[in-house]
C-alpha cells in the first residue's frame, strides 16, 4: 500500500553522495521515487547516480 503511494513522487536529498543520504536515496529508490541528488560537485553527485542505478 505505501509503495503505491511512493510511485511518481520525487524527493530531493542533499548529500546524497555518501552516508544517510546515500542509504536514503538507495531506500526510498526502491520504493519508486525518483531521487534528486544534490552534493558539493558535480562528480560526486555522477558517481552516486550510477551507483544507484
Amino acid at each position: 500500500m505505501v509503495q503505491d503511494e511512493l510511485k511518481n513522487k520525487v524527493a530531493l536529498i542533499t548529500g546524497a553522495n555518501k552516508g544517510l543520504g546515500l542509504e536514503m536515496s538507495r531506500q526510498l529508490g526502491q520504493h519508486g521515487l525518483t531521487i534528486l541528488i544534490a552534493a558539493r560537485s558535480l562528480d560526486a553527485a555522477k558517481t552516486a547516480a550510477s551507483n544507484l542505478g
